[in-house]
């Protein structure tokens, strides 16, 4: 079944929906655009929640999943998948429709939640705007401070020996509309090259996993805990005290979703709460043969 939903507005609009389908349990996609559609993973049933709190080198435990994330049980309730005119979204196809149907201020205008109706764009154009914008939302809704989502450097320094302050006030979305504002920023300064190639030598630079890899990831413009100074000026949430995670007004409702979903199932297993009401996380700690423990973790 499919929802028609052409007429949402804007990020909010869309994210009230999203809420919505989850909060019913209804799995139904919801069109936004001709070949433009979201699929709610609805249950726990997305990867975000899947994959909330995983393990990986001993020695990087700190940014392990299963500690950032140990006092957040409701990771992932809100998952979904865009689906558009090229199969599931990826990112790196994404940016390269970006690069070459919008303009830079099209992007900025986006970021700051104007609609893409608003924005005096053809049907091509729409479809890729639309698509940004939901590229935007899986950002904001999925990773953030709150204990439904994962914890992600863009607006949280806690687990960081280095406070970068374009990251401590940074929102999520400021992850993938710095990389595109820097590469608007490249054509500008290189107005002779092709999109296709700059988009490419990019791409070899950022991007984790083949292009016809199943999982391929543009990285971070993150170094050593601080945001890499090419991108500096192209975090706009440092130059402007106004700019708010888009999820912060939908609070209320996700709670409703919280309390009507539950908890994700995967959270129990790796986690219990000792008698002082702090998270314990299960396993041992990989470096406990050195003395260490966990630290003290209070729950969300």
């Amino acid at each position: 079944m499919e929802n028609e939903a052409r007429g949402l507005s804007g990020p909010s609009e869309v994210i009230s929906a999203l809420i919505l389908a989850h909060l019913k349990f209804d799995d139904s996609n919801i069109k936004l655009h001709e070949g433009l559609h979201l699929e709610p993973m609805i249950n726990h049933r997305g990867k975000m929640s899947v994959s909330a709190y995983r393990m990986s080198y001993r020695n990087a435990w700190k940014k392990w999943r299963r500690f950032t994330n140990a006092n957040r049980p409701f990771v992932g309730i809100l998952d979904f998948k865009i689906i558009d005119p090229n199969g599931k979204m990826e990112h790196d196809i994404l940016l390269r429709e970006v690069m070459t149907l919008l303009t830079a201020e099209h992007v900025r205008d986006l970021y700051y939640g104007r609609a893409p109706g608003e924005l005096d764009l053809d049907e091509e154009q729409m479809v890729v705007a639309t698509n940004l914008m939901c590229s935007f939302i899986e950002q904001e809704v999925n990773w953030g401070v709150h204990h439904f989502q994962l914890h992600t450097n863009f607006g949280s320094t806690e687990f960081n020996r280095i406070k970068c302050e374009y990251l401590e006030n940074a929102v999520p979305r400021d992850y993938f509309c710095s990389h595109i504002l820097y590469l608007f920023d490249q054509m500008e300064c290189n107005p002779g090259q092709k999109v296709d190639l700059l988009v490419d030598e990019f791409l070899l630079k950022w991007l984790t996993g083949s292009p016809n890899a199943n999982k391929r990831i543009i990285r971070y413009p993150v170094r050593k805990e601080s945001v890499m100074p090419s991108h500096r000026e192209f975090m706009l949430s440092h130059e402007d005290e106004a700019v708010r995670p888009w999820i912060e007004s939908h609070l209320g409702e996700i709670s409703r979703v919280c309390e009507v979903v539950g908890k994700n199932p995967r959270w129990d297993r790796f986690y219990e709460i000792d008698l002082e009401g702090n998270v314990r996380i299960i396993v041992d700690h990989p470096l406990k043969s050195d003395g260490l423990d966990w630290p003290i973790i209070e729950l969300r």
